[in-house]
């Protein structure tokens, strides 16, 4: 998953959301927090967030991580997906119309 979209786990059904690493990065330098100190306060250890990162957060993980943020999960995701979206472009090489 490297977007920001919404998919239900097959071994619980539970909604998992994929949020951009780069995305997560800028909103905690936004809000001068280290690491740790968001961890902390989203309640979460270091192998969990990157197992998260790969494997989707749930909504609640989603809604503390923006929370520990200063932001809404909305916004959150919204980032994650331009931010996505953005590094899907970049890696598409460009062609001209018509071009054989």
């Amino acid at each position: 998953m490297t977007h920001a979209h919404a998919q239900p786990n097959s071994m619980n059904r539970e909604v998992r959301v994929a949020l951009h690493p780069r995305t997560l990065e800028r909103f905690r330098n936004r809000s001068g927090k280290s690491v740790s100190r968001v961890l902390s306060d989203v309640g979460m250890n270091a192998m969990d967030f990157r197992t998260c990162l790969h494997g989707g957060f749930t909504l609640n993980d989603v809604a503390r991580l923006a929370d520990a943020l200063g932001t809404t999960p909305r916004e959150l995701t919204t980032a994650s997906t331009v931010q996505a979206t953005a590094d899907q472009l970049r890696r598409t090489p460009v062609t001209r119309e018509g071009a054989r």
